[in-house]
């Protein structure tokens, strides 16, 4: 009898240590997927060092990257504001859901600013240009101009339409053309919008 409730003994403690443990996180895991952001940081920080507190002020400072380039950020994600575009951020397989034309939820008046739009903007293809969270160059594009335009224009062709003008490939797309649209299917600025020579007076 006493070898067999010395076993039973030996055994008893590792057994009741993986029960609770396995009984802990499941309720850690219940918490942490269906409690309030504030009690999931609550939660979190029991076991994990530096979990971001969703109560704390959110900084929307801008830094400087490694180019020395100021970071712009979008407002609601420096606001924390991630369910005003995500469909659930507090799910995580479905954290990654955004609606194809969120960007319309504030940006409604940019679809029909312009008497002719760029195809992006009409496609509700933001993303195509823009950065959602943050990014290095103005206006949040991911890329600056040339590279963000000649994701679909052809720079051959681009150096073809401005035969009758002076066209630096390196220059700025945006510091001449709209991103959004404009009054025709050139896409001018009406602030920088050049004086063409007429056909007899460019140089053969």
């Amino acid at each position: 009898m006493g070898p067999r409730c010395s076993t039973t003994r030996r055994w008893r403690g590792p057994v009741a240590g993986l029960l609770i443990f396995i009984v802990g996180s499941l309720l850690a895991t219940a918490l942490i997927g269906c409690a309030d952001p504030q009690k999931r940081y609550q939660v979190l920080s029991i076991f994990f060092d530096g979990v971001p507190d969703p109560s704390a002020p959110q900084k929307r400072a801008t830094k400087a990257s490694s180019d020395g380039r100021r970071t712009v950020v979008h407002k609601p994600f420096a606001d924390n504001l991630c369910n005003s575009c995500h469909q659930n951020s507090t799910d995580i397989f479905a954290r990654a859901q955004v609606p194809q034309d969120v960007c319309l939820n504030c940006h409604g008046n940019v679809a029909t600013q312009y008497a002719v739009m760029h195809g992006p903007v009409v496609n509700n293809a933001c993303q195509m240009c823009h950065s959602p969270h943050s990014s290095g160059v103005p206006h949040l594009l991911k890329q600056p101009a040339p590279a963000v335009c000649t994701q679909c224009h052809e720079p051959d062709v681009m150096q073809t339409m401005h035969r009758r003008l002076p066209f630096d490939p390196k220059q700025g797309c945006i510091d001449c053309h709209s991103g959004h649209g404009g009054s025709d299917h050139k896409l001018l600025l009406a602030t920088t919008r050049p004086v063409i020579p007429r056909e007899s007076e460019v140089p053969r």
